[in-house]
């Protein structure tokens, strides 16, 4: 159940086997692991670091926001706008930097 609870958290490995070793070493449960504030401040420190990666938008020239392309994932047409002009664009550009990721690795 302890398990669970940890993985419910959908924490990164490194914090996840900090609470494990904290839970083991002071002979709490994990749920009073997770209170801690060492853990807190880890998972606040975490949380804080992904709003600002999902959150930051990336600019092109015409100070338009776009979407990051990781070209080594596989596209979706449903993460663009095929119905407009910038959607086409932006899916053909998505596809184009995927053919180059393939081609150079």
């Amino acid at each position: 159940m302890a398990k669970r609870d940890l993985e419910n958290l959908q924490l990164p490995d490194e914090i996840t086997s900090e609470i494990k070793d904290l839970a083991k070493s002071k002979g709490i449960s994990i749920k009073e692991a997770t209170q801690l504030p060492y853990i807190q401040f880890k998972i606040s420190e975490v949380k804080k670091e992904e709003r600002v990666i999902t959150g930051t938008p990336v600019r092109i020239n015409n100070g338009g926001k776009v979407m990051t392309i990781d070209p080594a994932k596989a596209l979706n047409p449903a993460d663009y706008a095929l119905d407009t002009p910038e959607g086409q664009t932006a899916w053909n550009e998505a596809k184009k930097a995927k053919r180059e990721y393939e081609k150079n690795h």
